[in-house]
Order: C-alpha cells, then sequence, then structure tokens
C-alpha cells in the first residue's frame, strides 16, 4: 500500500475512537480538564473504541518535561523521545510528519516490514543506478551481482542489514558506502502500526482539544461546512475573508448513529 493508503486504513479504524483524558493528569479547571498544564507534566490519554472493544486501542503517557512519549496497546509498544520539553498546543504538529515521527521513536516492536514486492521494487531501483554511475564495461558485473541478490533475499528472511559476508562483499563491491546509502533500503518500510501509532494520537489530540476549547476550529468548521453542503440545502455558503458564516448559524448535523455534533458557525470558531 501508498503511504497514503495506509493513513487512509488508519482513519477508518478508528473512526468511532473517542479520547478518554486519564484522571491522574487532569488539573481540574474543567468539567474535560484543562490540559494545557497539568499538575504533574504528565498527560495521559486512552484512544479507545466507543463500542468498548480493546481492537486497537493505544494509551498514550506523554511526560512533557522531558519530552518522552510511551505507547502502549493493542498496536503495539514505543517510546518516542524529543530532545526538548513539550506543549501540548505544540503536539499535533511535531507528530505530523511520519518521518519525523518515526525518527524520534528510540524502541518499538515490529516498526518495519520487508515485503517480496518491495524488496524486489529496491532491487532494480539499485540496478539502474548501479548502471549509472559505473562504466558500461560493469555491466556484466551488474547482471551477475543483481542476481546473486535477488537469489538471496528470496531464499532468506530480511530483517535489517545484518547480510552475510558474501552479500555485504557484493554490497561494496557496487557501493562502497552502502550502509549509509538511502536507496540501498531492500525491501524496509515503516510498519502500518507506527501510523497508528502517530495517527492515532493526531486525532486523540485533536479531540482533547476540542473538549478543552469548547468549540471548533476554523478548519474543522471549513471540513464540516463542505460536507455538510448537500444535506443542508438550500441553505447557501458565504465567504467572509478568514471566517465562515451561513446565512442561519445554527444547526444540527447527525454523525454516524448516535452522536449529534452542535456547530454554531461565526460564532463558536477559534482561529487556528
Amino acid at each position: 500500500m501508498t503511504e497514503r493508503q495506509i493513513e487512509d486504513m488508519c482513519r477508518r479504524r478508528y473512526q468511532n475512537f473517542e479520547a478518554v483524558i486519564l484522571p491522574w493528569s487532569k488539573d481540574g479547571q474543567g468539567p474535560d480538564g484543562a490540559v494545557s498544564c497539568t499538575e504533574n507534566g504528565i498527560l495521559g490519554l486512552e484512544w479507545k473504541n466507543r463500542d468498548g472493544s480493546g481492537t486497537y486501542q493505544s494509551r498514550y503517557i506523554i511526560d512533557l518535561e522531558k519530552g518522552n512519549i510511551i505507547i502502549t496497546g493493542d498496536c503495539g509498544n514505543a517510546i518516542a523521545c524529543f530532545s526538548n520539553q513539550l506543549k501540548v498546543e505544540q503536539l499535533s504538529g511535531l507528530v505530523s510528519d511520519i518521518g519525523y515521527f518515526a525518527e524520534k521513536i528510540r524502541c518499538g516492536e515490529g516498526m518495519f516490514t520487508y515485503e517480496p514486492e518491495d524488496i524486489e521494487a529496491d532491487l532494480q531501483f539499485a540496478e539502474e543506478c548501479w548502471r549509472k554511475k559505473h562504466h558500461e564495461n560493469w555491466s556484466d558485473t551488474i547482471t551477475d551481482s543483481v542476481k546473486r541478490l535477488r537469489i538471496w533475499f528470496s531464499e532468506n528472511e530480511v530483517a535489517g542489514t545484518d547480510y552475510p559476508k558474501e552479500i555485504c562483499d557484493i554490497l561494496e563491491e557496487m557501493e562502497p558506502n552502502w550502509r549509509h546509502a538511502v536507496y540501498l533500503r531492500f525491501g524496509k518500510r515503516l510498519s502500518a502500526r507506527v501510523y497508528m501509532w502517530q495517527i492515532g494520537l493526531q486525532m486523540a489530540l485533536a479531540q482533547v482539544s476540542l473538549k478543552a476549547s469548547g468549540g471548533i476550529s476554523k478548519n474543522t468548521a471549513d471540513l464540516l461546512a463542505a460536507s455538510c453542503m448537500a444535506v443542508l440545502n438550500p441553505m447557501r455558503w458565504n465567504g467572509r475573508g478568514n471566517n465562515l458564516s451561513f446565512e442561519k448559524t445554527g444547526w444540527a448535523h447527525r454523525l454516524d448513529k448516535d452522536h449529534t455534533l452542535l456547530v454554531r458557525l461565526g460564532q463558536n470558531i477559534n482561529q487556528d
């Protein structure tokens, strides 16, 4: 699957999830607990299915002072370490890029996959790079090297770059600095669980921010307005600078089967 397909899959799995702030991490400033300043500097979020099942459920323990995020649950366990103190309002931005988020994970189970089709794609790309890099008289050597690599990868389970000496010798001949060559990853891809950790945290933080603010962000209002236009006809959309408004400011739109979201566009919008 492509990165976009994996992300869409994760969001579909999480469509009935809710974020619950763990009681010990609330500061008691409201019914939902204002999460911008917790008493002990640690924020706990339970990301769980509303139907009560434990499938894909995760718990995020965020040490704001030390800059660490501990992830446990059905999608596996991991620890992400940032180099500075964290602020709740910055967290969503920090984990918005999957590559950056993955780099911060110091330990995590099953972070990578090595699928045969990915290995083959990387072998073909490596061959193209080697033919461009080396002189034409290397053609037979490259062909033989790729053949030997293809045979070895088809007969052995791959997990990292702990290759036997004969494979290392082939790679070193083709690319002396092969251990640091980004294009020589031979099937290594981020597993779906890393995307689940990242997107789950993003969605949980978005829900928590919504509860704490008591309103909706402008971006959320944009999405809601666009998606509900057909449902709310003949109500007309008006764009007024950076604000949003409808001819009627109050309406209710049913989400799923049992959740009603009350929105007053133009009144309860927080500028991002």
